[in-house]
This record gives structure tokens, C-alpha cells and sequence, in this order.
């Protein structure tokens, strides 16, 4: 039985309902007498109703309890009272109570209220969530759907309805119908009456008419459609009115682009230019043509009667290296029954040769024919165009490759047989050749390659084989194209030479260096007629075709570039050299330098120590130089340096030996694989050279003439000693040359 809370200040009357209540098999919750308590223990408890007295003591009443428990928790309330003054039963209205009893009252008026006011809580709790229900379903339908009352105002709309519309729920809550669904003919522009009030006015539904335009609140335009119709009560009478509507703006646009598609379909069938056939094959193995388009006298150049001849007539027509695939396609597709195509050549009357593409589809009737409908269009221009556009990706994989290997090199003898290799084998030609000029106008085959034709490397041409303003033309970037030498008129030397080598048709493309200034000086620095590229045809003459000229003139740009960049290189190359040398070299003396002896010794070392074989190393130095500079002066002393490394030098044979300045005065000579012997023969060498300059030196100790001591060390290197102990026990062998008195040479072994 239901649960039901007393609030009831008076204790007696309180016990009295309570007994009363429980007598009717009710069961109580709570019984208590303030309103506050009230609000609290509604919230913990859950009562289904509460009898509430109105006036009751604290700070709140018991209509402000009752209106409390109503808001936070739907409780339904009755009220108790013996005050019926007006304002009393207003605020207690206020707070829809589920009746109200007033005192006294009889145990029968209370069981009675009791029972109605929880049977309409239930009938009301069974209504909302029929509600929910229902706004649930609405919601989720995907058309827009809005209802209204009987004045047309609106009173729901669900999330479809507001996403076509733009207008939220609470925006039109109430507001007129015609003011949410602006509805127009797309076509005309007029207003339309509004469904919705129409069924409400006719009492049937009306669908919305074709054409029909919404206008949105952001006024946006759509094509909806579907109904509207009267909501009835339970009597019939109409209530309000509802009306379904979808967005078909892009539904209509696809049957407008699919009836215009159809149209256009209908035009190009009556203008295909393609063969539509429909084909019976028996099963007796004969065959007739049951339609044909026109376009078949154009393709085949023949009349339609005559492929009404048989099979075997057109047949006929099929290229001799396609009639056996094309047999085997019709076999395959009488078979299968299953779509295909063919793609093959035909021979027309007027000779020529055309491609065709049969598109088929096979059907087999009840009686065991089958029926062949299809379409035969020409594809000769796309054959064509993918032909050429297989020639012209491979020409530009291969100009590809080219410029990537010639730009990598900065060799001029490989990138040269790169070209002429490459662009013979592109252009399947007899011979290929690079043709350089010289700033007299002659020229030279420098580079070529040759198919089963004689060679032309080395052939020079003087100038008077050339026109006098051939120069000029191809200075200007212009090419030859020459089908047919004989035909050439520009020199009769040149004719005589193509006859001699066999040339019937070729292509001369300029090479020319640009140094990015503009000019139109032949003379000009920054323009360069380096050569020409030229293609040989000998074995049959050839019509050039301009793919194949653009290609050469590409390749030839490339080649211009990579010949600058070689050319550029080797000068590069040169220089560094040149540095290189002034880098290693005594600028005074002209042999190698200190830098240069410390990286030689090293080396040697290194090698010498893998080998096991002698390093001899001799240090050399000109007795009482100082005093020389201070009697004669420093550059009569920078002239006897000179004169003393020149001696020095001449007296070292090999190439491998070394010399070089070591120091102010001081000569170091690096003499690989050389023993103590053939160190010494060398020391007494440059003895004997010095001593033959004969160079005066008046403030020399030893001679009137200038002299040098000498240390020599030799050795055979290894890991467990060093370049720079083999040049401190020279130093130290110098040291006692000169100790020695002078003049002289002394040997140590390291």
C-alpha cells in the first residue's frame, strides 16, 4: 500500500487521521507536526502522498512546506485546514495540491481523497512518461515534425524540424505557424498556404505541393515535401494539427541531374560516333544482325547490307594479326555469357588501318540463343596518343637519365660518350657525333657512336666547307632538319661528305654556352657556339618528327651546361694544383718547403716502415752564412740560397728524393729507400756541386769560397720510432760535422 507522511501540528488530530489511515491498510511514514521536518524527511523518505496541514508553526507554513516538497521532489500534497479565507485557498492553489480537506471531515472524505489524489498522481506520472515517449520518438525520426494548437500556434518541434527550419523550440514556442514554415513555389516565387492550417480548416491531411520552397529564419532556401494533418480528440474534434516534412533539395537535384544525364544520353546515342549492334547467334550456328547503327558505314566504309551478309564478310575486314584473337574473344563470350572487350585493327576499303574496341554483353533466351548487344567504337586516335605518349615517357626517362649521368661527371671525354651513346640508342640512328669548333672555324669529331657504319672520330673540316653564315645561324640557336642530304644545298662539300658517308637524312643541333648575359654579338664572350650535336640516318631515309628534334635540343641545353661545368672544373682543377704547388714550395729558393718536408718525411715513414726498407735523411748547412749577409748583404745572401739549393737539387736523380728548405741556411734532403752508402754518395754529390759554384765568402774560416757540413742519418723505420727521432739525430750529426771543423759530412745510424 502506498506510503503516506502526516504533517499535523495538532497531536490529536494527527493520531486520529494516522489510526484512520492504517484502518484503510495505508501505511504512514511519518508523523510529525513542523514544516520544516516535513521538507527533510519527504526528501529521505519518498512518501507517495503527504497529508499536509496549512498552518503549522515555525519559520515556514504549511502551504511554503508543501510548495517546497512539490518543486524538489513531484511529491503530491493534500491539504488540512479549518481556514477557508480567500487568500489562504489562493496560495494553496498555487502549489497544485491534489485536494484539500477542510476540518473537520469525515474518515469517508479522507479515504476518498486520499484514493483520487493518488490515482490522478498515478495518471499523471503514466501521462508524462507516454510524453516522454512520444518526444523521444519524435526526436529521433529523421523528418522534421511540428505540431500546433487549434490557432495554429506552434507547441513542439523536434531537432529535425529545428535544424531545417533554424528556429530552436524555445525561439517558436507559441509563435504562428506561418511564421516558422515560410513556405514559396521554387518556381514562381508565390506564397503557398500553409498546409498545417488547411487540414485543421478541411479536417483531412494535405500534402505539400511540388515545388515547394522553405525559408529558413537565416534565410536559406530548401525544397521539402511530404504531409500535414489534423490531430482529432477523442470525440473527432480537431485539436491542432501536425505536419512530416523532409529536405529533398538534394533529392530533387539528383533527379534533375539524373533526367538531365538521361537526356544528354539520349542525344549522344543518336549521335555516337560508335557502332551500336544487337546480334542473334542460333543455336543452328547461323547469325543475323538485328540492329545496327548508321555509324557503322562510316567505320567500316562499307554498307550496312553488308554486315547483314554473315559473320564471315566482316571477318574479312579484321587485320590478318587480330582475326585469331578476336575468334577467340566471340568463343570466350558465347561461353561465359560474361561482359567483354576487344580491343584490335581493321582493313577499310580506303586502305587505311583503324583500331577498334568491341564492348559486348551476351544473353541466352529461353529457346537456348544468344543475343550479343555491345558497342564497336574507333579507338585509333587513342591508340595513337598512347602510343606517343609511350614514346615521349621513354624519351623523357631517357633524357632523365641522361642529364643525371652528365651533370654527375665533370669528365668531358665521359660525358660526351654518354650523349652520343644514349641518344643513338634512344633515337635508333646509324651514328651520333659531337662536332667541336674552333675559334678559326674548323672543326673536329671529337666524339661518336656508330651502328654498322663507318666511324668519323678524328674527321676535322676546315671552314671552307661551311657557308659563311652557317655560323651565325646556329650561333642563334637554330637547327637543321634535313630528310634528305641530297637536298641539302648549303655547301656542295658537305653534300660530297654525306654522300661519302653514307648519310641519308640528319639532324644538326647547335651546342651553345651561355655566360647569362644577353647579347647579339657573334663575337660576344657571353654567348659560345661550342659545337653541334648530329644525327646520322644511313640505312633509309627519315622523317624527323618534332618530339624527336625537341628531345635533341633538351639534351643538347644539358650537354652546353655539363661542358661548362667540366671546363670550369679542370680549370678549377688547374688552379688548385697551382696553389697547391705555391703551398709546398720555397717562394725563395724554389724547392719544396718545410710544410712540404714534414708531410713528405711522414709519409715516407709510413710506407717505408710497412716495406722494412732504409730512410736516409741528410741535413745540410752553409757554413758562416751570417757573416756572408754581413759582408755581402742579404740579397747577394738570398742569391747564394738560390744558387746553393739549385746544386743541391741537381744532385738527386730520383724521383722519389726529396729536396727541400729546411730553415733560414739549413737544406733537408729525403732520400727513400736509400742505405748509409747511397746517402753518402749523394752528400759527396752536393760537396762537389757547391764547391764548383766557387762562390767567394772572404769571411769564411774553412775556404775563400762558400762551403756546407752535412749530417747523415739513415735508417729503417718502424713502430717504435718516429720521424722526429730520425730528424733530431740528423740534427745532432750536423751539429758534429760542423764540430769537426766544417766542410765536411758526418754518418750516424738510427
Amino acid at each position: 500500500m502506498a506510503g503516506i507522511l502526516i504533517v499535523e501540528d495538532e497531536r490529536v488530530a494527527a493520531w486520529n487521521i494516522q489510526s484512520a489511515l492504517e484502518k484503510f491498510g495505508y501505511t504512514v511514514v511519518a508523523n510529525i507536526g513542523s514544516g520544516d521536518k516535513a521538507v527533510g524527511l519527504a526528501g529521505t523518505l519518498k512518501p507517495d502522498l503527504v497529508l499536509m496541514d496549512i498552518r503549522l508553526p515555525g519559520e515556514i507554513d504549511g502551504i511554503e512546506a508543501a510548495a517546497r516538497i512539490r518543486n524538489q521532489f513531484k511529491i503530491p500534497v493534500v491539504y488540512l485546514t479549518a481556514y477557508t479565507d480567500d487568500q489562504t485557498i489562493e496560495r494553496a492553489i498555487a502549489t497544485d495540491p491534489y485536494g484539500y480537506l477542510t476540518k473537520p471531515f469525515k474518515r469517508a472524505e479522507l479515504h476518498t481523497t486520499i484514493t483520487t489524489a493518488l490515482h490522478r498522481c498515478q495518471l499523471e506520472k503514466q501521462l508524462q512518461a507516454t510524453q516522454q515517449w512520444l518526444t523521444s520518438t519524435l526526436n529521433s525520426i529523421g523528418d522534421g515534425t511540428i505540431t500546433t494548437d487549434q490557432e495554429g500556434r506552434i507547441t513542439f518541434m523536434n531537432p529535425v524540424a529545428e535544424a531545417l527550419t533554424g528556429w530552436l523550440l524555445t525561439e517558436a514556442m507559441g509563435k504562428p505557424v506561418n511564421q516558422v514554415l515560410e513556405l514559396y513555389n521554387a518556381q514562381t516565387g508565390q506564397a503557398i498556404e500553409n498546409p498545417v492550417l488547411l487540414a485543421m480548416q478541411e479536417g483531412i491531411p494535405f500534402e505539400l505541393p511540388k515545388q515547394c520552397q522553405l525559408r529558413t529564419k537565416q534565410g536559406k532556401e530548401r525544397l521539402i515535401d511530404d504531409v500535414a494533418t489534423p490531430i482529432r480528440d477523442a470525440f473527432g474534434q480537431v485539436q491542432g494539427g501536425v505536419i512530416v516534412f523532409r529536405d529533398t533539395t538534394e533529392t530533387q537535384r539528383m533527379q534533375a541531374a539524373l533526367q538531365e544525364s538521361e537526356a544528354r544520353f539520349q542525344r549522344l546515342a543518336a549521335n555516337l560516333p560508335g557502332i551500336i549492334y544487337k546480334v542473334l547467334h542460333r543455336l543452328d550456328g547461323s547469325v543475323e544482325c538485328l540492329y545496327l547503327s548508321r555509324y557503322f558505314q562510316i567505320l567500316f566504309e562499307m554498307a550496312l547490307e553488308s554486315f547483314q551478309q554473315g559473320k564471315d564478310f566482316i571477318l574479312a575486314a579484321i587485320h590478318p594479326d587480330d582475326a585469331s584473337s578476336l575468334h577467340t574473344a566471340i568463343e570466350t563470350m558465347l561461353q561465359t555469357l560474361q561482359p567483354h572487350t576487344w580491343e584490335g585493327r581493321i582493313q577499310v576499303p580506303s586502305g587505311q588501318i583503324k583500331w577498334i574496341q568491341i564492348i559486348n554483353r551476351s544473353s541466352r533466351q529461353a529457346n537456348g540463343d544468344i543475343i550479343c548487344d555491345g558497342l564497336i567504337v574507333d579507338i585509333s586516335e587513342r591508340k595513337r596518343t598512347e602510343q606517343a605518349l609511350q614514346r615521349q615517357m621513354q624519351r623523357e626517362r631517357l633524357l632523365s637519365e641522361v642529364a643525371q649521368q652528365i651533370h654527375k661527371s665533370f669528365d668531358l671525354h665521359e660525358i660526351l660518350t654518354t650523349v652520343v651513346t644514349k641518344v643513338r640508342q634512344m633515337l635508333e640512328v646509324d651514328r651520333v657525333l659531337i662536332f667541336q669548333i674552333n675559334p678559326d672555324g674548323s672543326g673536329v669529331v671529337i666524339q661518336e657512336s656508330v651502328r654498322s657504319v663507318s666511324p668519323t672520330l678524328g674527321l676535322s673540316f676546315c671552314d671552307k666547307c661551311f657557308p659563311s653564315d652557317c655560323y651565325e645561324f646556329y650561333w642563334h640557336g637554330q637547327s637543321r632538319v634535313i630528310p634528305d642530304t641530297s637536298e641539302d644545298e648549303w655547301s656542295n662539300c658537305l653534300t660530297e661528305l654525306m654522300q661519302k658517308l653514307g648519310v641519308k637524312s640528319k639532324v644538326v643541333i647547335p651546342i651553345i654556352q651561355h655566360q647569362g648575359t644577353a647579347t647579339t654579338s657573334l663575337k660576344s664572350p657571353a654567348r659560345k657556339l661550342w659545337g653541334l650535336l648530329i644525327v646520322h640516318a644511313c640505312d633509309d631515309y627519315r622523317q624527323w618528327e618534332s618530339e624527336e628534334v625537341d628531345l635533341l635540343r633538351q639534351i643538347s641545353n644539358h650537354l652546353a651546361i655539363a661542358i661548362q661545368q667540366s671546363e670550369l672544373y679542370q680549370k678549377l682543377q688547374q688552379a688548385n694544383e697551382h696553389l697547391e704547388c705555391l703551398v709546398k714550395i720555397d717562394a725563395l729558393t724554389q724547392v719544396a718547403n718545410r710544410r712540404r718536408f714534414d708531410e713528405y718525411i711522414q709519409q715516407q715513414w709510413n710506407q717505408l716502415a710497412r716495406e722494412q726498407k732504409p730512410l736516409s735523411l741528410i741535413l745540410c748547412d752553409i757554413d758562416f752564412f751570417k757573416r756572408y749577409n754581413d759582408t755581402y748583404g742579404h740579397p747577394a745572401g738570398d742569391a747564394c740560397l738560390v744558387q746553393i739549393a739549385e746544386a743541391i737539387n741537381h744532385s738527386v736523380k730520383r724521383p722519389a728524393d726529396l729536396v727541400t728548405r729546411y730553415g733560414g741556411e739549413e737544406f733537408a734532403v729525403i732520400l727513400p729507400n736509400t742505405d748509409h752508402k747511397g746517402a753518402v754518395h749523394v752528400a759527396i754529390t752536393i760537396q762537389n756541386q757547391v764547391r764548383q759554384l766557387q762562390l767567394d765568402h772572404i769571411g769564411s774560416n774553412v775556404a775563400d769560397y762558400v762551403t756546407v757540413s752535412m749530417g747523415i742519418v739513415t735508417t729503417v723505420p718502424s713502430d717504435n720510432s718516429s720521424p722526429q727521432a730520425l730528424i733530431a739525430a740528423t740534427d745532432r750529426s750536423l751539429y758534429q760535422a760542423k764540430q769537426q771543423g766544417r766542410d765536411r759530412y758526418c754518418i750516424k745510424t738510427l
